[in-house]
């Protein structure tokens, strides 16, 4: 049974089609250097480089990032069965070099990251703020996994059809009998990028 880390809302009902990745892309080099600490007794690997505190947020809850920090930026989460995982946002390297730069009015590139359970997984978008009109992800693509314990059935990588959220999931299976889906979400509203994990 799947369970949400944030609430759909309703721009996520719309899926558009299915692009094609290569085998290439799910091999990015865009993955983090990761670190080991240990919260409320259970350890959980962070970003070695992110701005993140040892709060653990429930699965339940909707994880806000700010893109007009310009920095990565993690929170660590709490499962339904007690493990922790982390979500993280990155800005992708050369976003702007202007330490300035008004996310609000242009465009940002950020990668999205899931470590924990069965699959550590992400990609890369990027979020077109005009000074008018909506925000949108004008872009995805470098979208990578690992898999750890279970096997891999397919998978798609999409964009909704207003251009606000897009999902990458995994299909996957301990035994012939047990199957589930991980699903990465990004949805972007203003500044504002709400990211969840169903798994």
């Amino acid at each position: 049974m799947e369970k949400l880390l944030v609430c759909i809302f309703a721009t996520m009902l719309t899926v558009g089609s299915i692009i094609p990745v290569s085998a290439d892309s799910l091999k990015s080099t865009e993955q983090l250097e990761m670190t080991t600490i240990t919260v409320e007794g259970k350890e959980v690997e962070v970003p070695k480089d992110s701005n993140y505190t040892t709060q653990v947020y429930s699965f339940e809850d909707a994880q806000n990032f700010d893109l007009t920090l310009l920095e990565t930026q993690t929170k660590i989460v709490e499962l339904d069965n007690g493990e922790l995982g982390t979500l993280t946002l990155s800005p992708a390297e050369n976003v702007n070099s202007r330490a300035s730069y008004d996310v609000a009015n242009g465009l940002s590139n950020w990668n999205i990251y899931w470590y924990g359970g069965y699959a550590n997984l992400g990609y890369k978008i990027t979020v077109s703020n005009p000074p008018t009109g909506a925000t949108t992800i004008t872009s995805y693509s470098n979208n990578w996994y690992t898999v750890i314990g279970a096997t891999l059935n397919s998978y798609s990588f999409t964009r909704n059809s207003s251009r606000t959220s897009v999902e990458f999931k995994l299909h996957l299976s301990i035994t012939p009998y047990f199957s589930f889906t991980n699903t990465l979400t990004a949805r972007v509203s203003g500044n504002t990028l709400v990211t969840s994990f169903a798994g």
